[in-house]
């Protein structure tokens, strides 16, 4: 990539004006900092009618060395899309042309890409496509979606790169007799008036009908379907939700058990994060390999087996090893259940995050309902005496994270949406990868690593939305009974429905938030009730509910909203990634605090002291998420209203391309044209024109001459 696009490095000290930055920008869905960071890695074209300053464009020999990179091989392919691209037929693709395309193909809806392959499809340009176009593009197409065609492309070009004879060398692969049936069904489906070609509006409705038939949309929330799936999904972070407050939960019992000093108490939550610091990152890197599903099963079991080594642990140390154990799987769970249910719920993605957060939060709450009851009820007689009691609840922790993968497992199993990679979605991942290209990359391997500043300070500010209703709750207990002198069993409570009033609330704030826009700006205003909040506990008495309901509305927020801000900071083709990061960094901070917290209540006046603390952490992510705001754009994902955001999916690339074609819709389409038919044969000849034709055949041949498949039409 980067040694194609050096006719414009920084060396040429080349900085496009705004006023061009703004005219390039003009039908795209980019950002201003996008375009101006594309414009980068252009070319400057020599043409006597360029435009004052130079006229920025990308070369036909550099963009058929990037099709050819990215395996899409077929010279046919490359040419239409050349063709395509270039709208104005000079032979050079200009900036401006090239952004609406790489627009498209990345933030363009089902029907922006049913135009971009329908002008593929049409070879002569009379804006209509007939039997043999459809025949021999999509022929083409699907060659480009197969991994041995990628081999041999690559091993054909490779022999002599520069040769146009070389490059056309590669082969068609041969259509299955079900494809070919299902594509003649298509094209005698969507040619609506019969007259044997498709235009554009029967191309696109042809498509639409596609689309709908195999993606299922989901509609709205509220049907037993989809009640019962999120009921399935609802369990994936059990184990997880039901491990992090443990320590919280079981604070007393605990320190009795293992006679942990407060510095150990917290140390416990620290390595929790520490495990999550270095989860994350292996858990991204599998997603964006293998998928969500997957990697969240992967992630349970982890889960398990540290719950069974926390329930087991005979000593601090043993317990330590088990909590870093949980954090490692533990923080991979969250973000692979949002990825899961947005596949699920694209339509309702963020009223369905709000209720996952209800659930999680509730789940919270219960483990200060349901975990000291345990070890009360089975606790033996004697002061301090929690053993039997402690070990019977964090059993009942590593029963949860069992119910948790076997829920996993039957989501992935019968409910999640099935996609082969190499039938429909290679091509759009291809494309959008070709239209990737002119984003800045750096040679290095570990390009797809660097991140803009603004997503590495939004790690610390994601992660302060979880200290008040985790790392503090270590502490709460205490506080809330020293100071302000509530009973141990109502401090339990206290802590614990913190929780669920925040996800409670969670429904609320992830729609508004997709209505709003203005993510970074809103996320900074719901800190500052938590620094209000934590400042009221370290300098008044006034009674703790008013804390806890402030922490509940930044909690409530921050957990429906910073969550799903990390793929909208880094782009879906990087969520891994970018949530890897964030459990490097975000984690870290999270790791650290509880330690400094314990340490400062250990001293003098160590409760006051430690909620100014905890204030002061808050005020920081109010200014920090102030900066992500302008470093990042009004005009950029994080900033933009729901409805103002478009990303195309690989999926949409394959139903566009046609490559989402199924044998079974074939058989159905043919028996409803075959009723069709049989319901017109009494009808005069001149109203069934399409049977008064003789039988219409297309031959598919490779460039090699061997016949690959045959298309009839009667």
């Amino acid at each position: 990539m980067w040694k194609l696009f050096g006719g414009l490095t920084s060396q040429s000290g080349y900085s496009p004006v705004d006023e061009q930055i703004k005219v390039l920008k003009e039908g795209t869905r980019f950002s201003t900092e996008e375009i101006r960071s594309m414009l980068k890695y252009a070319t400057v074209s020599s043409m006597a009618d360029s435009n004052v300053g130079g006229n920025l464009v990308m070369l036909k020999t550099s963009f058929r060395q990037y099709c050819d990179e990215q395996n899409i091989g077929n010279a046919r392919i490359q040419e239409r899309l050349w063709d395509v691209f270039d709208a104005d037929g000079n032979g050079e693709l200009t900036m401006s042309e090239l952004l609406q395309k790489m627009s498209v193909l990345l933030r363009g809806t089902l029907d922006d890409l049913i135009g971009f392959f329908f002008d593929i499809y049409d070879l002569d340009g009379d804006n209509s496509i007939d039997r043999r176009e459809l025949a021999k593009v999509f022929s083409e197409l699907y060659t480009c979606t197969l991994p041995e065609a990628d081999d041999r492309c690559a091993s054909e070009t490779s022999t002599s790169s520069s040769s146009s004879t070389s490059r056309r060398s590669a082969s068609v692969m041969p259509l299955s007799d079900e494809q070919v049936e299902a594509l003649h069904d298509f094209f005698v489906h969507s040619d609506t008036n019969k007259d044997g070609r498709l235009s554009r509006e029967e191309f696109a409705e042809g498509v639409r009908a596609l689309a709908q038939q195999r993606s299922r949309p989901p509609g709205r929330c509220l049907t037993l379907y989809n009640v019962w799936v999120f009921f399935l999904c609802s369990w994936f972070e059990m184990g997880t939700s039901f491990s992090l407050p443990a320590m919280g939960a079981l604070a007393t019992r605990m320190k009795f058990r293992f006679d942990l000093s407060e510095t150990q108490l917290g140390s416990l939550v620290g390595l929790y994060y520490l495990g999550a610091c270095i989860g994350p990152v292996c858990g991204g890197i599998v997603m964006d390999r293998k998928g969500p599903g997957f990697t969240i099963c992967g992630a349970n079991i982890i889960v398990l087996l540290g719950t069974i080594l926390q329930a087991s642990a005979p000593n601090y140390g043993t317990l330590a090893i088990a909590r870093i154990i949980i954090g490692f799987g533990g923080l991979i769970t969250p973000f692979c259940t949002l990825e899961v249910l947005l596949l699920l719920f694209p339509n309702d993605f963020m009223l369905i995050a709000g209720l996952r957060n209800t659930v999680q939060s509730a789940s919270g709450f219960l483990t200060f309902i349901i975990l000291p009851s345990i070890a009360n009820a089975v606790a033996k007689e004697g002061e301090g005496n929690y053993d039997d009691g402690t070990s019977l609840s964090l059993w009942f922790i590593a029963m949860l994270a069992v119910v948790s993968l076997i829920s996993n497992v039957i989501v992935l199993r019968w409910y999640l949406p099935k996609t082969s990679p190499n039938a429909n979605l290679a091509l759009g991942q291809k494309l959008r990868a070709l239209a990737l290209a002119v984003t800045p990359k750096d040679p290095s391997t570990w390009a797809k690593w660097k991140l803009p500043l603004s997503f590495y300070l939004s790690t610390y500010g994601t992660q302060v939305f979880y200290f008040a209703p985790f790392a503090f709750t270590a502490f709460s207990v205490r506080l809330y009974q020293e100071k302000f002198g509530l009973s141990e069993e109502l401090a339990e409570l206290m802590s614990g429905i913190l929780n669920v009033m925040g996800g409670l609330t969670g429904p609320f704030f992830g729609p508004m938030s997709d209505w709003l826009g203005n993510r970074a700006l809103l996320l900074a205003a719901f800190n500052v009730p938590a620094v209000i909040g934590f400042a009221m506990l370290g300098s008044t008495s006034v009674t703790p509910w008013v804390a806890t309901v402030l922490f509940a509305l930044q909690y409530g927020f921050g957990d429906t909203v910073a969550y799903p801000c990390i793929r909208l900071m880094v782009g879906a083709h990087r969520a891994g990634v970018g949530y890897g990061i964030f459990g490097i960094f975000g984690n870290f901070f999270a790791a650290i605090t509880p330690v400094f917290a314990g340490m400062i209540v250990d001293g003098d006046d160590g409760l006051n002291r430690m909620c100014w603390y905890w204030s002061a952490l808050m005020m920081a992510a109010v200014v920090i998420w102030v900066m992500v705001h302008f470093m990042m754009g009004a005009d950029s994902p994080l900033e933009l209203p729901e409805k103002d955001i478009v990303e195309a999916s690989d999926s949409n690339v394959a139903f566009a391309a046609l490559l989402a074609l199924d044998p079974e819709r074939s058989k159905s389409l043919k028996r409803r044209h075959s009723r069709a038919a049989a319901s017109t044969t009494s009808a005069p000849a001149h109203n069934n024109t399409e049977q008064s034709q003789p039988p219409h055949s297309v031959t598919l041949y490779a460039h090699d001459g061997r016949r690959t498949g045959q298309l009839t039409w009667v």
